[in-house]
C-alpha cells in the first residue's frame, strides 16, 4: 500500500511539473506507428499563418505509441527509431530534447519525450512552436476543431477562464499579451491530449501539443494501470 500511495503521489508531482514546464518541448513522428521523433526549436517568421492540416496524430498512431508507456530510454528512443545521438537530456523537463525539428501539418516543431523523474520510464511527448503571437493564436485556433474531429468533444471544464474557447482569450494573446491557455481530450485508452497557447507578453507565443499518460485522480483505473508500469520497471 504504501508502494502504491508513494507511485501515485510521484505521478501526480510529475504532471505538475510537466504542465509547470511547458516552455519547452515536442515530438517527432509520422502519421503512421511510433517512428523517428526529431527535435529542436523552431521559429516562424512568416506573414502567413502556418498551415495545420494533418498536424495531429490519427488513434492509430496514439495506441501504437501507448505500448511505450513506462518503457526505459533505450526502449523508448528504439520505438520511436531513435538514438541517444539524436536527443539532448533536458534536466528542467526529465526530458529528452530531439536534435532535429519535426514536421508535421507544413509546421516545424520542436520535440521531446518526457519521462517519469523517479522511475525513469516514459510517460509523455511533446511538440512545441513559437512565433508571433497573432500567427500562433491563429494556428491554435485551427488545430481545436482537428483535435475534436479526431478525438471527440474535449474534456476540458465547461467555462474554465484559461480554455481556448472562453471569450476573449485568443484575442488577448493575438494582441501580444500574456496567457497561458489550454484544453484537453482524451486521444486514446491511456493517453490525455493538451493544445496549449502561451503568450509570452512580448508579442510572441507559443503553440504546445502535448501527449500524456492520462492519470486521472477521479479514474482509479488509470492510476492503477501507472502503478502497473512504475512496478513493471522496478522488477526489471
Amino acid at each position: 500500500m504504501k508502494k502504491t500511495r508513494n507511485g501515485i503521489r510521484t505521478l501526480a508531482l510529475l504532471l505538475c511539473a510537466a504542465l509547470a514546464a511547458l516552455t519547452l518541448g515536442g515530438c517527432r513522428d509520422s502519421a503512421a506507428a511510433p517512428s523517428a521523433p526529431d527535435g529542436g526549436e523552431s521559429s516562424a517568421s512568416s506573414a502567413e499563418t502556418p498551415a495545420a492540416e494533418t498536424t495531429l496524430l490519427n488513434t492509430e498512431t496514439v495506441a501504437g505509441r501507448e505500448a511505450v508507456y513506462g518503457k526505459p530510454l533505450a526502449e523508448t528512443l528504439a520505438a520511436f527509431g531513435l538514438s541517444e545521438a539524436d536527443v539532448t537530456y533536458n534536466e528542467a523537463l526529465s526530458a529528452y530534447d530531439l536534435n532535429a525539428p519535426v514536421t508535421r501539418g507544413g509546421v516545424e516543431w520542436a520535440a521531446n519525450l518526457q519521462f517519469d523523474f523517479t522511475a525513469n520510464i516514459f510517460y509523455a511527448w511533446q511538440y512545441r512552436w513559437q512565433g508571433e503571437a497573432a500567427q500562433a493564436a491563429a494556428l491554435a485556433e485551427q488545430l481545436m476543431p482537428e483535435a475534436t474531429e479526431l478525438y471527440g468533444e474535449p474534456t476540458t471544464y465547461p467555462g474554465a477562464s484559461y480554455s481556448l474557447t472562453y471569450e476573449g482569450a485568443l484575442d488577448g494573446v493575438r494582441e501580444g499579451g500574456a496567457a497561458r491557455l489550454f484544453d484537453t481530450w482524451l486521444a486514446g485508452e491511456w493517453t490525455r491530449f493538451e493544445l496549449h497557447l502561451d503568450g509570452l507578453g512580448d508579442g510572441t507565443a507559443s503553440v504546445q501539443l502535448l501527449y500524456t499518460f492520462n492519470a486521472d485522480r477521479n479514474d482509479p483505473a488509470t492510476l492503477e494501470r501507472w502503478q502497473e508500469l512504475v512496478d513493471a520497471a522496478a522488477a526489471e
